[in-house]
């Protein structure tokens, strides 16, 4: 139960590690309404535009299409961190 409860912890202090790093990238990219741009997504998470393709086509991450930029909600890359815990 504790382990439990500290794994929830770790995993919140993550998300809010997220939230604010994306908040700094957004000062230099596009952020809108809790959606970040590729290229923001691209270099938070240091993957190229392939990977990001695979995760979406797997289902992990939704995209929407605005003047042929693509958005991902922010929310969405959180759960992807969240649901692939690295054990350490």
């Amino acid at each position: 139960m504790q382990n439990e409860s500290t794994e929830v912890n770790r995993l919140k202090s993550v998300a809010q590690t997220l939230e604010r790093t994306i908040d700094k990238l957004n000062l230099k990219t596009i952020e809108v309404g809790g959606y970040i741009n590729q290229d923001t997504l691209c270099r938070f998470l240091n993957y190229s535009r392939d990977r990001v393709r695979r995760l979406e086509k797997n289902g992990l991450l939704k995209s929407e299409v605005f003047l042929h930029r693509k958005f991902y909600k922010v929310v969405d890359v959180i759960k992807l961190i969240e649901s692939n815990p690295k054990k350490q």
